[in-house]
C-alpha cells in the first residue's frame, strides 16, 4: 500500500483535514504517533517564526520540547530546547524547572 500524499489544510479540536489527489482526507489527532505530532507541530514552528516575535518562537519550542520530554523523544527534547534557548537565552532555568535537568 502506498501512502497518500497531502497538504493540511485546517483543523479542529479532534480532526485535521487534508487536500489529497483524491478529496479531502479527515483523520482524528488520536490516529498520529507522537512523532508524527512533533514533525507537524515543528513544521509550524518554522512556517510560522517570520511573523512572530522571538519569545513567540521560544515558547513554541518550549512547549514542543515538554511535549516530546512527555513520550520520551529524547533527541527532540534535545533539538526543541537548544532552539529555545538560542532564542530566547532567559529560558535555561525555566527548561532546567520543567524538564528536570540542565537545559542544553
Amino acid at each position: 500500500n502506498e501512502p497518500v500524499t497531502g497538504n493540511l489544510t485546517k483543523a479542529s479540536e479532534t480532526e485535521l483535514f487534508f487536500s489529497t489527489q483524491y478529496g479531502e482526507l479527515v483523520q482524528a489527532w488520536t490516529e498520529f504517533a507522537p512523532g508524527e505530532l512533533l514533525k507537524l507541530g515543528g513544521s509550524y514552528a518554522n512556517a510560522l517564526a517570520a511573523n512572530e516575535t522571538p519569545e513567540a518562537q521560544a515558547n513554541r519550542y518550549l512547549l514542543l520540547a515538554l511535549f516530546a520530554k512527555q513520550y520520551g523523544l529524547d533527541k527532540a527534547v534535545e533539538s526543541s530546547s537548544q532552539k529555545a534557548t538560542q532564542l530566547q537565552p532567559g529560558l535555561d532555568a525555566e527548561l532546567k524547572r520543567l524538564l528536570g535537568k540542565a537545559a542544553p
